[in-house]
């Protein structure tokens, strides 16, 4: 029976009792009885509504208790003996990363880190036995792994029913534990700095110094705690220097300088010293640090230093005297030596011009066979020699930095059709073939084709000299490549004498070849080799032989050229008799001018022209073709430079002057194949610079331009 249906029973049980003495009451006994039971009924109500109003009081005061339980800045945890999770709040569930449901019933051992798991043990063993609150730090592991440092204190408690529980307290001390070890390798750097530093308060106190600063000066730590800094003057650091340090500090700013110490054993250092205002949080000027360093052998040595520097600039004076005296002289070398050049190429272009020239000019004599031959060896040995002079040239040209490279476009196979036939004769008359291997090589370039040509000819020449029977092979290869342009190894491998070592390592030297039998057996000068590697360096390159005595050599050379901007501009190429032809054609009764004062050029210069049909006058100086200048309008002058009386420049500058030949063709013909000389006949007004001694088809072929551009 429920506790209703026995009030229930017992209220009926009254109810009829009731009724049975209903009857024996008064109407006033009856009125009042109402009247109580409506009081009562009152009360009751009251007291009712008092314990709802107290109940809710009481669910409120419980939420909000587990809201503060549950969002506690703390984790809380309770344990039981074996340390299994039995209740937990969200911030402990957070710590460890986990959902609270999935931390119950856990053991805590496994949150902890394994290298801290004795110390919860101990703990955990020590709360136990003596029933005090334990507080420990231990490493602590997220859910995932991650860990953190905790403070865990730990209380002993009972849960309802008597058994034994652990009140856990858990706090993250990761950022602490962080700024303890930050201040322990701040403490430690400062200990051991290798640096004096001093601490003091506003009064001047020393409150701290490091080891450093015990060492250098030679005081124990109770000598110096407590005291003034002035322990360490020496008397020697002026009044102003310290007036000027406190008048830094005083304002916030942090002071350097300089002190003149002095050790407890007397002996005096100097220290370079660094104070900085020490402030609180709130801009609150507290104390003075000051870091110093011993810089006593620094000043010793800057003092050798000083001396050794003064030393070194007399020194340095002198020596640059010395050398400016031997610049000079070697300036002065310099000149003579282009001036001995430029003097003996003159000397030595001039007669072979006449040589070259009459060759030519008997050549069109009716010659015997014997004659002819001898003839063709004149001419041989005369551009035989020319080559000589030219590699004597180029060379000096860039030992005197006075060689630019050319820079335009240009076909790698007509380059290449040009070298070989350079040497086509050679070929044939030792009846060895010449293979090209070009695969793979870009068909336009942009660079100085005629330096490059130059470098390939003389490979080929040499390998056409050392080579007996077999084959020549000219290959060409791409290295690289990139937006700007190639780089590029060409080869030239023969089946000739073949090299040493110790052969291959001064073949590139001037005037040196592999032995002097060699020169005896095969001449030469031993300038080719040298001369082409000077002009692949000026282009960025190198160059190298490959060689086994008996088996052949193989000279190679690497450079960059550019990739070409524009197609090459094309050439009119005309053979000689083309272009005397032309000459004769259409430009039959022309007058030319010839000034030159070696009669043999003279003579040699008219007689091919005479032969195109041309009118001809002639003089010996400048003074003589400006007389002629001015009487006749001429169709082109062909100028010598050098002449007596007045040169060739100063004649072309006067001859410009008057308005029949402002734009007469003017070509210079001249010894001198310097740059500089080439631009000083354009600087005089010249129009081209034809160089002795020159090949008649030249000739023909520069003065058919300029007179069909009249």
């Amino acid at each position: 029976m429920t506790l209703r249906e026995l009030a229930e029973k017992v209220a009926l049980e009254n109810a009829a009792a009731s009724t049975e003495n209903v009857s024996q009451l008064s109407s006033e006994e009856i009125r009042k009885t109402l009247h109580n039971l409506r009081v009562h009924q009152i009360e009751l109500e009251m007291q009712n509504e008092e314990l709802r109003q107290a109940q809710l009081e009481r669910d409120v005061a419980q939420a909000r208790y587990v809201d503060l339980y549950d969002q506690a800045p703390v984790g809380y945890c309770s344990l039981d003996g074996d340390g299994v999770v039995l209740q937990a709040n969200l911030t402990a569930a957070g710590l460890l990363g986990i959902k609270r449901d999935e931390l119950l019933e856990q053991p805590v051992s496994r949150f902890v880190l394994q290298e801290d798991q004795d110390v919860f043990y101990l703990l955990r063993k020590k709360l136990l036995i003596s029933g005090l609150p334990q507080q420990g730090e231990l490493r602590l592991m997220k859910s995932d792994g991650a860990p953190f440092w905790a403070q865990l204190t730990a209380t002993l408690g009972q849960d309802e029913a008597g058994a034994r529980q652990l009140r856990v307290v858990l706090i993250d001390i990761s950022e602490r534990k962080a700024a303890e070890e930050q201040l322990r390798k701040l403490s430690l750097a400062v200990e051991q700095s290798p640096e004096s530093i001093m601490i003091t308060n506003l009064d001047g106190c020393i409150e701290y110094v490091n080891e450093t600063f015990l060492k250098t000066s030679g005081y124990g730590l109770e000598e110096v705690i407590g005291q003034n800094p002035k322990i360490l003057q020496s008397g020697k650091t002026t009044a102003a220097t310290y007036a000027a340090m406190w008048a830094v500090l005083t304002r916030g700013r942090p002071w350097k300088g300089e002190f003149c110490n002095r050790r407890k054993d007397g002996s005096e250092f100097t220290e370079f010293a660094i104070i900085t205002p020490l402030r609180q949080s709130d801009g609150k000027i507290t104390h003075y640090v000051a870091v110093m360093e011993d810089i006593s052998e620094k000043k010793r040595l800057g003092i050798e230093l000083d001396a050794h520097r003064h030393h070194l600039e007399e020194l340095v004076a002198s020596r640059t005297a010395e050398l400016t005296e031997a610049r000079d002289a070697a300036e002065a070398a310099n000149r003579a030596k282009s001036s001995f050049l430029a003097n003996m190429s003159h000397e030595i272009r001039t007669p072979m011009n006449g040589i070259i020239g009459m060759a030519h000019l008997l050549r069109r004599s009716n010659l015997s066979d014997e004659q002819r031959e001898r003839l063709d060896k004149i001419d041989s040995c005369g551009k035989h020699l020319l080559s000589i002079i030219n590699d004597v040239l180029d060379l000096a040209k860039i030992d005197a930095g006075k060689i630019e490279l050319e820079d335009r476009s240009f076909l790698l196979s007509e380059m290449l059709t040009a070298v070989t036939a350079m040497v086509g004769d050679s070929l044939k008359a030792k009846g060895i073939s010449l293979h090209i291997d070009i695969a793979g090589m870009p068909a336009l370039l942009h660079g100085d084709v005629t330096r490059l040509s130059q470098a390939l000819i003389n490979y080929l020449s040499n390998a056409v000299k050392f080579t007996e029977r077999g084959s020549i092979t000219l290959s060409g290869r791409l290295l690289a490549e990139d937006e700007a342009g190639y780089r590029l190894r060409f080869a030239v491998t023969d089946t000739g004498i073949g090299l040493t070592p110790e052969q291959c390592g001064r073949l590139f030297r001037s005037f040196e070849q592999a032995d002097n039998s060699t020169t005896r057996r095969f001449g030469g000068t031993g300038l080719g080799l040298a001369l082409t590697q000077r002009i692949v360096q000026l282009m960025a390159g190198e160059t190298g032989v490959d060689s086994v005595p008996g088996q052949g050599s193989s000279f190679w050379l690497e450079v960059s050229l550019k990739k070409p901007q524009s197609q090459p501009v094309g050439r009119v190429r005309e053979t000689h008799d083309g272009a005397e032809a032309v000459i004769r054609h259409l430009f039959t009764g022309a007058r030319i001018l010839v000034v030159d004062d070696e009669p043999i050029n003279l003579e040699i210069a008219s007689l091919l022209l005479s032969d195109c049909g041309l009118l001809l006058d002639t003089a010996e100086d400048g003074l003589l073709a400006i007389s002629m200048a001015q009487k006749t309008a001429y169709s082109a002058i062909f100028m010598d430079v050098q002449m007596p009386n007045l040169d060739g420049l100063d004649a072309t500058r006067r001859i410009r002057e008057l308005p029949a030949h402002k734009n007469t063709p003017i070509i210079a013909l001249t010894a001198n194949a310097f740059a500089a000389d080439r631009e000083r006949c354009f600087a005089a007004g010249m129009n081209e610079v034809l160089i002795k001694p020159f090949e008649p088809e030249a000739l023909y072929t520069m003065l058919l331009q300029w007179l069909s551009q009249g």
